[in-house]
């Protein structure tokens, strides 16, 4: 907020010739120039959060907000429609691991591990058996095997019997992978979430909405209904389930002190007021306020009111008085 004494608005109408005003230096140069070229409102708040701010999740949050994809470590931080493709590019990027021996024993395995994770919540139990094997973990495999059918189930058998492991294992836990092929999505995503995994509990409930795991229920002989191997659309209870879990995960990060990755979580499923709301619970004001200019959304007095009395606080009286003015001039 230091140093803020021009509108949102008008930091975003900067021509490029010269410093913001206020600032002096190479970046408030570079800032001014990136603004002039950025090419919608949400790019030009996206370089003003980015210069102003340092929440952390800042960048997940307007990734989601522009569509674009984030190379974050957060991962399953991105738009439910987008969610199954991402996860299933990085298994196969994890699962390069396999081809190749040049790197360490301990990152290879790390690597294999995640990959194996991931096609198991996507469903791909054939690629999930796969790395297992290689892994050292054909027993495994094997007992997953009839999910895919009793033809690779056999062929498994006889891959293992051939393959005497040298090396001694240490036992995972299996619960996840047991549950998945009895098709008890419901347990599963308890599960995760009595163990505070909502990224996971997310995926689950958005995999099995989009009908993931129709074709493994089918394998394991459980009767999905008819009609159901077609469907396109999720149904309310499954619509529900996918709210119910990212609602969850919001509140988790947002209990844990981080409000903008809760706004980011509300944003995977384009929930823009849940996001604004956590920002402001989460006194994340000055960027809850950027987010109403970029999006053209209407503020709540709330938010008008205590972004008015921040820039007072800083001595900004002209900003103040311009926001508080906007109480009376605008209607929602």
């Amino acid at each position: 907020m230091n140093g803020l004494n021009l509108t949102i608005e008008k930091m975003m109408d900067q021509n490029g010739k010269d410093n913001l005003v206020g600032f002096a230096g190479a970046a408030s140069l570079k800032l001014s120039l990136e603004l002039t070229k950025a090419s919608s409102l949400v790019e030009k708040a996206k370089l003003l959060a980015e210069f102003f701010f340092r929440p952390q999740g800042i960048k997940e949050l307007f990734a989601l907000l522009m569509d674009v994809e984030s190379n974050s470590a957060l991962k399953n931080m991105v738009n439910l429609k987008n969610l199954t493709k991402s996860s299933e590019k990085r298994a196969k990027e994890l699962e390069f691991a396999r081809t190749t021996r040049t790197m360490g024993t301990t990152t290879r395995g790390k690597r294999l591990k995640e990959a194996s994770e991931l096609y198991l919540r996507l469903g791909k139990i054939k690629e999930y058996c796969e790395v297992l094997v290689e892994m050292d973990q054909g027993e495994k495999a094997i007992a997953m095997a009839p999910a895919v059918s009793m033809e690779y189930w056999k062929f498994l058998c006889g891959k293992y019997s051939a393959h005497v492991s040298t090396k001694d294992t240490k036992k995972s836990e299996g619960a996840e992978a047991f549950l998945i092929a009895s098709n008890n999505i419901e347990k599963l995503v308890e599960y995760y979430e009595e163990r505070n995994l909502f990224d996971e509990a997310v995926l689950i409930s958005e995999v099995d909405a989009e009908g993931g795991y129709s074709a493994l229920q089918r394998a394991c002989y459980v009767d999905v209904g008819e009609g159901n191997s077609n469907e396109t659309e999720p149904s309310l209870q499954k619509q529900n389930a996918i709210r119910t879990a990212v609602s969850k995960r919001a509140e988790r990060y947002f209990q844990f002190g981080m409000p903008t990755l809760a706004a980011c979580s509300h944003l995977t499923m384009e929930d823009r007021q849940g996001a604004l709301q956590k920002l402001t619970k989460g006194y994340e004001i000055e960027l809850a306020f950027l987010l109403c200019r970029a999006l053209k959304l209407y503020p709540t007095d709330h938010v008008t009111e205590s972004f008015s009395l921040r820039a007072a606080g800083h001595k900004q009286w002209g900003v103040a008085l311009d926001c508080l003015q906007t109480l009376r001039d605008e209607s929602p």
